[in-house]
């Protein structure tokens, strides 16, 4: 992945974001990102206080969760959410043939009733939010 700014080098990270770029490396995933997150280190650590536990716990396994927040991201055109990967939904089985399903037709799609759902109401909220009325709502 390219980026526009240039990646924070190695021996300059703070070490939060030193040991997110190892874990990258180590598991053979692009470190430009975090590496270029760690020019606000303070701001970033705030937001993955925040953002991760909503992520990584609750009723919805975070597997559903990402395909939501990957075709989202693909609805969006937006690279920098499409290229990130969390761990914890690849550990629940969410791979590169899974998320390039979410490009086939919503009837083709190889996923549960839960995935189908939660992708369906991903793409509702990006096209047109009024779809979520109370019969989907119920269905959900």
């Amino acid at each position: 992945m390219t980026t526009r700014l240039p990646p924070v080098p190695r021996q300059e990270l703070p070490e939060k974001f030193r040991k997110l770029v190892e874990a990258d490396l180590a598991a053979g995933r692009d470190p430009n990102m975090n590496s270029v997150l760690a020019h606000l280190p303070e701001f970033f650590t705030r937001y993955f206080d925040f953002y991760y536990p909503a992520h990584e716990q609750g009723v919805v396994p975070t597997r559903i969760k990402e395909l939501a927040r990957l075709r989202i991201a693909a609805l969006n055109g937006c690279q920098t959410c499409g290229f990130a990967r969390y761990a914890s939904a690849t550990r629940q089985g969410l791979d590169e043939a899974c998320i390039a399903a979410l490009e086939l037709p919503a009837d083709e799609r190889p996923f549960d009733a839960r995935e189908a759902l939660a992708v369906e109401l991903a793409e509702r909220m990006v096209t047109d939010h009024r779809l979520v009325d109370n019969a989907f709502m119920q269905e959900l």
